[in-house]
């Protein structure tokens, strides 16, 4: 008996099994014919861009299609609702026929969005530890330095060695609150929310400030207030509010308080130094930035600010006329408690 059936050729199966593939592949992948029309869209490119339109308009994709041009790995920034923003990498190429004309363009995306963000949290931690390790460090080689000259042999070794434990201890805060921000920055591990009672934190960082001879500091805090976050942070946030204010008040007072308010504590530190200048305000916890005169804030306050994102704080500058009032506002443990 003859068999007048076609033969099946399998390509229905390789239809489906192709786009299953482009469908499900890691990287977004648009797939577009004449005039820009998309031909197929995978889920990943559809997280992306949202609008696949919004992918045609991109400059890799319309070039391969337009001028058949070969784009390699190129970066572009792709705006998202809301101001959010993603770091793509494009690769496009031209699909020609028989010919040689141009009929479709295909192009892969892929997110480096969070990869950056892990890279600049790496090259963040390494700046910071530079920066913040430098003030412990040399006090304590120069406290050795004197021991190392003939002080050890006089009244005033026990003061010198007083120095150096001292500038060991804030080192050792220093180099735990660091990798505690490195790791929440990198999503590796949220910090260890605990209580930290505020007065006491208050005395020790206004006990560690060196002001200048005409600098009084005041702490003003009820006994009984808390916060609820991870202590190095919380410790290292307060510190650098406190040694920012020094650093800048020549004269007057530094006051370093803490207050409920609205079942969240504020930690308030206000000095009466030169004041930040109103064109300065809006970038002032940017990292290293300086006015047109040179004068800056190099890294204490945006680690300040690094630190209120990773413990869900919020950090804020008063829009004083005379002098600087920044606010770190932080969770009560009590009410956190209680929930």
């Amino acid at each position: 008996m003859e068999d007048h059936r076609e033969p099946d050729d399998g390509s229905e199966h390789e239809q489906v099994l192709l786009e299953a593939v482009i469908r499900q592949i890691p990287v977004g992948l648009i797939v577009v014919g004449p005039g820009g029309t998309p031909l197929a869209v995978n889920d990943e490119a559809r997280r992306i861009f949202g609008d696949p339109q919004m992918a045609v308009r991109d400059r890799p994709l319309t070039r391969a299609l337009a001028f058949g041009d070969t784009v390699s790995a190129e970066r572009i920034e792709v705006d998202r609702r809301g101001g959010a923003k993603l770091l793509v990498e494009v690769s496009a190429t031209p699909v020609r026929d028989e010919s040689g004309e141009i009929v479709a363009a295909v192009a892969t995306f892929h997110d480096l969005t969070q990869r950056d963000e892990h890279e600049r949290a790496q090259r963040d931690f390494i700046t910071n530890a530079a920066h913040e390790l430098q003030s412990p460090l040399a006090a304590i080689v120069s406290a050795s330095d004197v021991l190392q000259a003939g002080a050890k042999e006089t009244a005033d070794r026990d003061l010198f060695l007083g120095h150096i434990e001292r500038e060991a201890g804030r080192l050792t805060h220093l180099v735990r609150s660091m990798l505690t921000l490195a790791r929440a920055q990198t999503g590796r591990e949220a910090p260890r929310a605990e209580v930290v009672e505020v007065e006491p934190l208050l005395r020790e960082v206004a006990s560690d400030l060196r002001p200048a001879q005409e600098v009084t500091i005041e702490v003003s805090c009820p006994p009984s207030l808390a916060v609820l976050g991870n202590a190095d942070l919380v410790h290292h946030a307060v510190e650098n509010l406190g040694r920012n204010a020094a650093k800048f008040t020549s004269r007057g007072t530094i006051k370093l308080e803490g207050r409920p308010l609205d079942g969240s504590v504020e930690i308030v530190v206000t000095d009466t130094g030169p004041g930040i200048p109103r064109e300065l305000r809006p970038r002032v916890f940017e990292r290293f930035y300086q006015g047109a005169a040179g004068e800056g804030f190099g890294l204490g306050l945006s680690i300040v600010q690094s630190i209120a994102d990773a413990i869900g704080g919020e950090l804020s500058l008063d829009d004083a006329d005379e002098g600087t009032v920044i606010r770190l506002r932080l969770p009560a443990a009590a009410s956190l408690v209680m929930e």
